[in-house]
This record gives structure tokens, sequence and C-alpha cells, in this order.
């Protein structure tokens, strides 16, 4: 989550977008405080805040750490809530509309790493149809 999120809502309640600031700011392990939104103040009274710490990288940041140690990407999720979760947990709706973790499974090659020169795009290959670009 990058250094700063606000969840911007409607008069209803409802989510209308995710302010995001500070997103190409790297953060190593800076401890952020804050409790959940629904805990009723008397809890909070007698709770201390989650203390959290934070690592922040921009998308491209952290796909370069990945390849960077040789590994290889076999999935990557940004998961969010269902519709009837959001319903039941007003709290979980603004997942619907930014998620708040990124997940990567990568794996190690069996082998040594495929040796590759610099990027070069392929012309005359992408073909415009119905359902986008291919």
């Amino acid at each position: 989550m990058p250094p700063h999120r606000r969840v911007l809502r409607e008069p209803n309640g409802t989510t209308r977008a995710i302010e995001i600031g500070g997103y190409f700011d790297v953060t190593d392990g800076r401890i952020d405080a804050f409790r959940f939104e629904t805990v009723p103040e008397e809890e909070r009274q007698k709770t201390e805040p989650f203390r959290v710490p934070r690592f922040h990288r921009t998308l491209s940041g952290w796909v370069h750490l990945i390849v960077k140690a040789g590994l290889v990407i076999e999935r990557f999720g940004e998961p969010r809530v269902s519709v009837e979760v959001a319903k039941a947990e007003p709290a979980l709706e603004d997942t619907l509309v930014a998620p708040l973790f990124l997940h990567i499974r990568a794996l190690k090659p069996a082998g040594p790493p495929k040796k590759r020169g610099p990027y070069k795009p392929r012309r005359g290959r992408s073909v415009v149809g119905d359902a986008g670009i291919h």
C-alpha cells in the first residue's frame, strides 16, 4: 500500500474513489499505527493501535526485485472481496475500487537463468480485434 491512501466516500457511505499519495516514494520498514474503523470508542481507549512495518515499492519496483533475485513470476494477484462480502462488511467495500495488497507467486527456476539481450519489440505482430489488442 502506498504511503498515503484515503478512501473517499459518497454521502451514503459507499466508496467513490481511493486517494493515493507518495506512490513513487519507497518505504523500507516505516512503522505505521492504525486502528480498525469499526472499533467502538470505549475499546479504542483500552487498547493500543496496531503497529505495522510498511515496505512500499511501485509495481515495477517489486517486479525488478523479483527478476533481480533470479525468480520467475508464476502468478500475480490483486485480491478483493466479493460484492456480497462488501455489502455485509462495508469497511471492506473499498477493495472493489482498488486492492489493499499485491500477491505475487514467484519461483526459482530449476536451471541457470537464460541469457537475454536488450528488449527489442516485435513489429507487425499486434492485431486489433473485437476483444482488444492481441
